[in-house]
């Protein structure tokens, strides 16, 4: 088929007019499909996104995490009986929350979960799994 003179006509779109910009991510596109990853962690099936962080969920039931801006693997979650529940179905980040500026001493161990940003990962046998990131 050969495109209409209308179509021929119509200039490329500016990136202001653009409603997404896709950006290069090829160092993790380079991890997710080396042979290494494919055999330990399998094939990527969801992704999710909050701020710097992407996380890919894979048919081995295995949850990959990358900073963004260093296109570098961070952290590679996997519970124990992981390939028992199948492969991760959908993800969800939830940005940290803030640390408040009057956390005393005394409220040290809640001052740490207050910076934590959190994964909820779903699998495919129905198993749900919540994973703390520390940044």
């Amino acid at each position: 088929l050969q495109p209409t003179h209308a179509q021929q006509q119509q200039p490329e779109p500016e990136a202001a007019d653009n409603i997404v910009l896709l950006a290069p991510v090829g160092a993790v596109s380079e991890v997710l499909l080396s042979d290494l990853a494919r055999r330990n962690a399998g094939l990527p099936t969801c992704v999710a996104c909050e701020g710097s962080t992407l996380a890919v969920g894979t048919s081995h039931g295995v949850a990959l995490i990358f900073d963004a801006p260093a296109e570098e693997l961070r952290l590679l979650l996997a519970a124990p009986a992981c390939h028992e529940y199948g492969p991760v179905t959908c993800l969800a980040l939830h940005a940290p929350l803030p640390v408040p500026p009057h956390a005393g001493s005394a409220q040290a161990a809640g001052a740490a979960q207050a910076g934590e940003q959190l994964l909820l990962a779903g699998h495919a046998r129905g198993h749900v799994l919540l994973w703390g990131l520390w940044s």
